[in-house]
């Protein structure tokens, strides 16, 4: 997190929040690149936060306190402010692969 908020010139102090007994998110607002964040979650491991899984018995029966990953990513994007033009799906799908010359 240190190392990718000072490649994104992050000028203003971490924000630290526990956002649930289990989960520490640390944030930056202002940088170039636009607000940067990133989240730990104690024990869990290499497991998607919030989701069982079918194949890694040792991420099942997560406690419950944990975010979900999926909820917060969305939530994150959604406050965002958008960098393209685009009014549809397909739209964005050309910009992006223009983007990444795909």
């Amino acid at each position: 997190f240190s190392t990718y908020s000072a490649e994104a010139n992050c000028s203003d102090a971490v924000n630290v929040v526990q956002e649930t007994p289990t989960t520490t998110c640390y944030s930056h607002e202002n940088c170039t690149t636009g607000p940067v964040k990133y989240c730990e979650i104690s024990n869990l491991g290499a497991c998607w936060p919030g989701i069982d899984s079918p194949v890694d018995q040792r991420c099942n029966h997560q406690d419950p306190n944990n975010i979900d990953a999926g909820d917060a990513l969305i939530k994150f994007w959604s406050s965002l402010k958008p960098t393209s033009s685009a009014s549809s799906k397909d739209e964005m799908i050309a910009s992006l692969k223009a983007e990444l010359n795909y």
